[in-house]
């Protein structure tokens, strides 16, 4: 019994959710009082950290099971296609830690990387029509801005 899965939860995640049970040979690793884990958010750090593969989760229609902790955590649904993509507990933790506002629109990965992509090239096209050397400099521009930054539609510099 390594504990990894319990040092992650706690020193990555900051969740405590699930501790360690019983001592001896008995000892194991459960959720508090073997009910479900009201701290998880589902985020299975725990999963893909066990060396063993003792530990397992289920994405089902609407939620994500952990099983060995008997524990349900609802998944959010994309605006866009209706899939289920995330534990809602998870986006809500992340939204905290980066500071965001809780007023994105709701988008699974794919989708998100579609409307990036379509937003780009309608902004690209904008730019590149007869605009010849600045177009360019701009095009440039935007290849470097991180995602979530906006690039300046006027470039008074250039």
């Amino acid at each position: 019994l390594c504990g990894l899965c319990v040092r992650v939860c706690d020193e990555v995640i900051g969740q405590q959710a699930i501790g360690y049970e019983d001592c001896g040979m008995a000892r194991s690793i459960a959720a508090p009082f073997r009910e479900p884990a009201k701290a998880c958010i589902g985020c299975g750090a725990c999963v893909r950290i066990c060396p063993t593969g003792a530990l397992h989760y289920e994405d089902a229609q609407d939620a994500r099971l952990m099983k060995e902790f008997n524990t349900s955590v609802p998944m959010a649904e994309c605006s866009a296609c209706g899939a289920r993509y995330a534990p809602v507990a998870l986006i809500e933790k992340v939204n905290r830690r980066m500071k965001r506002e809780d007023n994105e629109i709701p988008l699974c990965p794919p989708c998100r990387r579609r409307i990036s992509s379509e937003r780009l090239s309608t902004w690209r096209s904008k730019f590149s029509s007869g605009n010849g050397d600045r177009s360019r400099r701009l095009m440039a521009r935007v290849a470097v801005v991180p995602p979530g930054i906006r690039a300046l539609e006027n470039d008074d510099n250039a």
